[in-house]
């Protein structure tokens, strides 16, 4: 049985039939379930490095591209939620993938330092620790990729958050436009709806 390339990671494991009775019944069951996930991110971080919003400099000669405007942050501002939350989702599930292998290695561990006189028999820890790694090697690989999947998907957090604060930053810069025309207006200043806007 081959287990699935993990996309985003680039690696895969190799298990041979046979080394499945190695494990618990439980054990191999979590390593197959594992082994049909995947995560793949680019698109949304493409959508991410898409929104990029430039503020006019003189909104007043411009209300109705202000406007605009301002519908367009608050749907990146929605969009850009919407990722994070689904980014943190898919963390919490590898988070519970690496707490429960972490969890079956550490019991196996437990019964062959107990109960494995070989196991029990080498001179120190550590010897004793490279002894039950070799009797669960997929189970050790799979335990990193894992690791490596929730550190890719910490970075990938960091970038929305970025991107939330940057949108946040230009939604509150162009609420402040919006009251300084608002004001402008209130003045009797004249001002324009659009670009193309021509005063008789």
């Amino acid at each position: 049985m081959i287990i699935k390339l993990i996309e985003g990671v680039g690696t895969g494991i190799e298990i041979e039939p046979e080394a499945v009775v190695l494990f618990q019944e439980d054990i191999a069951k979590l390593i197959i379930e594992i082994s049909e996930q995947s995560f793949n991110f680019n698109a949304q971080m493409d959508e991410l490095e898409a929104m990029q919003v430039k503020l006019d400099a003189y909104p007043e000669e411009d209300v109705a591209g202000m406007n605009q405007l301002y519908s367009v942050v608050q749907a990146h501002l929605s969009r850009a939620s919407n990722i994070h939350i689904s980014i943190l989702r898919e963390r919490a599930k590898w988070q519970r993938y690496s707490s429960r292998l972490k969890r079956m290695y550490k019991q196996k561990e437990v019964e062959m330092l107990s109960g494995d006189d070989k196991v029990k028999a080498l001179k120190n820890k550590e010897l004793q620790a490279a002894a039950v790694q070799q009797t669960m090697p997929e189970v050790v690989k799979l335990m990193s990729i894992v690791d490596g999947i929730l550190i890719d998907l910490e970075a990938l957090i960091d970038i929305t958050k970025e991107k939330q604060e940057s949108l946040m930053n230009v939604n509150v810069n162009l609420s402040r436009q919006q009251r300084n025309v608002e004001s402008l207006i209130g003045l009797r200043y004249p001002v324009k709806p659009s670009k193309n806007f021509k005063q008789e």
